[in-house]
């Protein structure tokens, strides 16, 4: 997932610092939609299985498309004593990096831990294929940072977005946030526009949808450079089968 996250990644981190510094007061309802003890460990354990898709496109000034990158995981944690991964990624444009055009990587269960397995696919056609014996703590973490890693402040880089929402909610305006009451998720949504030297003269579009457990259900960014004209555009679409709460966690 880590090529996928990238553009996710940078942007949280810009946003870390093009945020207004001015705090702000926010909607008390999205204050108490947030205001729950969220945890990325707690979003954890109440997850069985995920499903994702994240498509990236590059389109140029003239909106051609330039590159394009979609990601396709999924995983399975209902069974700590075989634990399901595949991560299927598909690249074109100046996605493209040493000739790969398709990898696949999945976990399978041996008789003594687990065989991490690629496969990639070259412009050619030409079909490569490696394996490397990894234990169940290689495949857990490896799943458990689609969901979140903690840099020991927050956590990041995943699907879980609770500790942003709370540092968010003080950084933008109250309009930014709304309840949605129908489905009951707390929805970031802003234009922000950024002019310093990490990115110039650059509008980004955010519009991130979160549940009660921090876990997004909806993610879309776009970078638009008004100097060039590129605009790089990212949506993440998933589905959560997940444990009713206080029932046991499927991933203990």
């Amino acid at each position: 997932m880590k090529k996928a996250a990238i553009v996710v990644a940078l942007l949280l981190v810009l946003l870390t610092f093009v945020g207004c510094e001015k705090k702000y007061t926010p909607d008390p309802e999205v204050e108490q939609y947030l205001n729950t003890g969220l945890t990325p460990d707690k979003a954890y354990s109440r997850i069985v299985s995920v499903s994702y898709t994240t498509q990236n496109t590059v389109k140029d000034k003239n909106g051609t498309v330039t590159g394009e990158n979609k990601v396709q995981v999924e995983f399975d944690v209902s069974d700590a004593e075989n634990l399901i991964y595949t991560n299927k990624q598909t690249y074109m444009g100046i996605y493209v990096q040493d000739g790969t055009v398709e990898s696949v990587s999945t976990a399978v269960k041996t008789a003594d831990g687990y065989s991490f397995e690629t496969v990639r696919t070259a412009q050619d056609g030409t079909v490569s294929k490696s394996a490397q014996s990894v234990d169940a703590k290689f495949v857990t973490d490896l799943i458990r940072s689609h969901v979140f890693e903690q840099n020991g402040v927050y956590a990041e880089g995943g699907l879980y977005f609770g500790d942003y929402f709370m540092q968010y909610i003080y950084r933008y305006p109250p309009e930014a946030f709304y309840v949605d009451k129908q489905e009951n998720l707390c929805v970031f949504d802003a234009v922000v526009h950024v002019s310093n030297d990490a990115l110039d003269n650059t509008y980004i579009t955010q519009k991130i949808k979160i549940n009660t457990l921090g876990l997004i259900t909806y993610y879309y960014e776009q970078y638009q450079d008004v100097n060039t004209g590129t605009t790089l555009t990212s949506e993440t679409l998933p589905a959560y089968v997940l444990t009713e709460e206080g029932e046991q966690p499927a991933n203990a």
